[in-house]
């Protein structure tokens, strides 16, 4: 209900909506992206090469070649739910290129070859297979501002009511009504910080045809907190 939540951790979230159960209704407003999550959709559906300038020239991520050496990389990839790009979601204290690579970061090619419509299971045999080799090149997207896709280049984070966001081509600023009750939603927040964003909408959640995985939860009943 317009409350901005974008800078609180998704514990507080979960006891902000918990805390309004009692109410007749509640707003919940999240910015979800207007492709797909992983940034790489168009409006067709449709997901190019990573190689193509529909990615590789726009605003929202850059595309880093990282070299990683023979053996075991200590890296965890993961695919989102509703389909996209494998992503990094656990790097180990021994990973070899733990410097290099980041949470988040999009796996789209091993070796020159593209990857970015596999799924992660697939990807982390091919690394495997590879692991021979004297080196591997990873090749993977990179969200210039911060994953969370809201921070300026100067690293402020706007209002999530403000231009800067709102009037964007990655994120749409939507509101929910949900009832009064469980929600039957569970809130995570990134490793690195940034907005809080749905993990998992479970069967019985009232709201569940209306919001979506990955949607980020930025306002609870229009008051602003972001300052």
């Amino acid at each position: 209900d317009d409350e901005d939540v974008s800078r609180r951790e998704a514990v507080e979230i979960s006891k902000l909506l918990a805390s309004k159960s009692r109410q007749g209704k509640r707003k919940i407003t999240v910015w979800r992206e207007k492709a797909a999550r992983n940034g790489i959709l168009s409006d067709s559906g449709s997901s190019p090469s990573p190689f193509s300038e529909e990615n590789t020239n726009g605003t929202s991520f850059e595309t880093i070649d990282i070299i990683a050496p023979g053996g075991k990389l200590g890296l965890i990839i993961d695919s989102p739910p509703e389909g996209g790009v494998a992503y990094v979601t656990e790097i180990k204290e021994h990973c070899p290129i733990k410097n290099e690579i980041h949470l988040w970061d999009k796996v789209v090619a091993i070796d020159d070859e593209d990857v970015s419509r596999r799924e992660a299971v697939e990807i982390s045999k091919l690394l495997a297979s590879k692991s021979r080799q004297g080196k591997r090149k990873i090749t993977v997207w990179r969200e210039k501002a911060a994953r969370n896709g809201i921070l300026s280049d100067s690293g402020s984070s706007p209002s999530p009511f403000s231009e800067e966001n709102t009037n964007g081509t990655s994120f749409e600023t939507i509101d929910i009504i949900a009832p009064g009750g469980k929600l039957g939603l569970i809130i995570d927040s990134p490793p690195e910080g940034g907005v809080a964003y749905v993990t998992e909408i479970k069967e019985h959640c009232p709201i569940k045809n209306e919001i979506h995985l990955w949607d980020k939860v930025v306002a609870i009943d229009d008051e602003d907190v972001s300052r």
